[in-house]
């Protein structure tokens, strides 16, 4: 047999929060309600330009490796031609004396 020892001093005459009434009691006013949709969209506009914020930034650090990249690879380029046309310019005077 079950155990209803839980219901002992149980007062059926109480209110226990069970009363019927006609309509549901209002938790928040029209202006209350109105705030709190207002609160939100401002929360979520401005998490949305955080991580747009977070985005651009990342995809600014990536742009600034690959620009020093490239500026790297045309220090490289433009070495690598200022040696060749040294090169260049010593054979031609190396060529010149020989010819004399």
């Amino acid at each position: 047999m079950a155990d209803f020892d839980f219901l002992d001093g149980f007062d059926a005459d109480g209110d226990w929060g069970f009363t019927s009434v006609k309509s549901k009691p209002a938790t928040e006013s029209k202006a209350e309600s109105d705030a709190t949709k207002e609160v939100v969209k401002t929360t979520a506009d401005n998490v949305g330009k955080a991580v747009s914020s977070e985005i651009i930034n990342r995809l600014e650090s990536k742009l600034d490796k690959l620009l020093r990249a490239t500026n790297e690879t045309k220090e490289i380029f433009t070495y690598s031609d200022y040696l060749v046309d040294t090169m260049t310019a010593h054979i031609d005077r190396e060529r010149q004396k020989k010819a004399n």
